[in-house]
């Protein structure tokens, strides 16, 4: 450790490297040398052999056009002498007799060339024939189309005619368009309208006689059996009522949920939460056995399958799988306000409130919604006419003290049109007052 350790100056490291770059060249060089004779050689191998080809294929040439020349020289000398044997067979025949067998087989060529024409002839008429028949079809057909034509011609004159007056009547009705706009004012008409009409329908009070229409059609038996009630007594005869609604869905919560118990496919937390509805009992008042949400919970759901006109659902039974009482009662409460018929009665959920078992919000609320769907069942032939006045009397007894009780919350009461009673000075109230407030 205490000897110096030994180092090499920078210029000698950069010469040794500059020796190994030099000898690493010279051995590429001596390589491309090495590569580039290899490559010569194979190319003077390649002429080579191309000179051997093209010298092989002219001698085989060369070769091929003598043995012609002599197969085609030694079959001429052999048709000469079998000429010469044919001639010299026998007594030698005379000049007259070669002519008149040239002058025989001459006529009988002649003879096939004629047949062959006639055949020709006969095959061409007959072409000729067909072709002419074409012809005579052609200019009927071309005759009939003419025809077409004009008639044709004479629709299109009269079809721009009428385009041209209907672009006249066109330019008449884009000029009456552009100044009377009708398309605008049929369609603020038709929104005044609808607005109007829904005020009227509001001011009326329409919605408690569709109610009462509802409750009629659905008999005084079924009421009096479900809501359990005869004549009012007391002061306490609205809550009383809703206790008895309050009930009526607990008991079509416990019938659904028992469906589902039976069936197959459901999760343990799901059986659970509907085991917890199921063995729920009836309530009495509105203050202390609602305090757990479990009634308000199953309420929600029943109501909520009412609405979409499905099944009951045990997703609707989540907010129960909450242990803290203040924030079950939280989700609970959002979950009826979302069902709320007005904003008023969305405003009267306390979930401290219904925590505590103060029911007087709560009542209200209840009323609203039991005015919105009574939970019951449309029976056939059962009308207004059908009551007897006594019955309709107590309907209307009820009814009425429902009424009171939900009060104002009940439906969603118009704007304040203020602003238009201000001469209409306030421009900025105006243009926003929508054409609802302006009827």
């Amino acid at each position: 450790l205490n000897q110096p350790a030994p180092r090499t100056p920078f210029f000698v490291v950069v010469q040794r490297q500059q020796a190994a770059l030099m000898r690493i060249e010279q051995r590429f060089n001596m390589l491309q040398e090495k590569v580039n004779v290899q490559n010569d050689k194979r190319c003077q191998t390649v002429d080579i052999l191309k000179y051997f080809q093209v010298q092989e294929r002219w001698s085989v040439q060369h070769w091929l056009f003598t043995f012609w020349t002599l197969t085609f020289r030694q079959r001429k000398a052999r048709l000469r002498k079998m000429t010469k044997l044919a001639l010299s067979h026998g007594e030698k025949p005379s000049a007259l007799d070669l002519v008149g067998s040239f002058l025989a087989w001459h006529q009988h060529m002649y003879a096939e060339r004629l047949a062959n024409a006639k055949s020709s002839c006969a095959i061409a008429e007959e072409a000729t024939m067909r072709i002419l028949e074409n012809i005579a079809r052609l200019e009927t057909q071309h005759k009939e189309q003419q025809t077409e034509l004009e008639r044709l011609k004479l629709a299109c004159r009269n079809l721009k005619d009428t385009c041209l007056a209907e672009k006249a009547n066109m330019e008449k009705l884009e000029q009456v368009w552009y100044a009377t706009k009708p398309d605008l004012l049929l369609a603020a008409l038709g929104q005044l309208l609808e607005f109007f009409f829904a005020a009227v329908a509001r001011e009326a009070n329409l919605w408690g006689l569709q109610l009462r229409h509802a409750l009629f059609a659905a008999g005084w038996n079924q009421l009096e059996e479900a809501l359990g009630f005869r004549m009012p007594e007391n002061d306490a005869f609205a809550e009383s009522v809703i206790v008895r609604w309050v009930n009526r869905a607990l008991h079509l919560a416990r019938v659904a949920g028992g469906e589902l118990l039976e069936s197959t496919g459901l999760g343990h937390g799901e059986a659970q939460l509907l085991r917890t509805v199921v063995e729920r009992d009836d309530i009495d008042s509105l203050d202390s056995d609602l305090r757990d949400g479990v009634v308000l919970c199953a309420l929600f759901a029943v109501l909520k399958s009412k609405r979409a006109t499905g099944a009951f659902c045990p997703k609707d039974l989540d907010p129960l799988t909450e242990r803290d009482i203040e924030l079950r009662m939280a989700q609970v409460c959002a979950a009826l306000g979302s069902l709320a018929p007005s904003r008023r009665a969305s405003g009267l959920l306390e979930p401290n409130d219904v925590a505590r078992g103060h029911a007087g919000a709560l009542g209200t609320f209840l009323a609203c919604l039991f005015l919105k769907e009574p939970l019951l069942v449309d029976s056939p032939g059962t009308s207004v006419e059908t009551l007897s006045s006594e019955h309709a009397a107590r309907l209307e007894l009820a009814l009425a003290a429902v009424e009171a009780l939900a009060g104002p919350a009940a439906q969603e009461p118009l704007n304040d049109p203020a602003p238009l009673l201000h001469r209409s000075q306030d421009l900025h109230a105006l243009a926003t007052t929508s054409p609802e407030e302006l009827l």
